[in-house]
C-alpha cells in the first residue's frame, strides 16, 4: 500500500507488516524492535530511519544518511552497508 506522501507499506499473506518506508514522516517508533534501539540510540541518535524490512532472521533497516543495517532476531548487528 502507498500513500499520496509516498510513504509505503507492504504486508505478507498473514496481514503483518513486512516493510515499512516513510518518506514524509519520521519512522514511528513503535516498529522498529526494542533489541535494536539500543544500538541505535549508542551509535547513530540523529539518523533517522526511512526504511525497515522484517523477514525469518531479523530486520534491516535505511537510514536517513543511506546506510543500511541488518540486525538478526536477537538484536545483534550482523551487517553494516554504508
Amino acid at each position: 500500500m502507498t500513500f499520496v506522501s509516498g510513504d509505503a507499506i507492504e504486508f505478507d499473506s498473514k496481514g503483518q507488516w513486512k516493510e515499512v518506508k516513510c518518506v514524509a514522516i519520521a519512522m514511528p517508533q513503535d516498529l522498529i524492535p526494542t533489541n535494536v534501539q539500543p544500538y541505535l540510540n549508542a551509535n547513530l541518535p540523529e539518523v533517522a530511519v526511512k526504511k525497515i524490512e522484517k523477514n525469518k532472521r531479523g530486520v534491516e533497516l535505511t537510514l536517513a544518511n543511506g546506510m543500511e543495517l541488518k540486525f538478526n532476531n536477537e538484536g545483534a548487528i550482523i551487517e553494516i552497508d554504508d
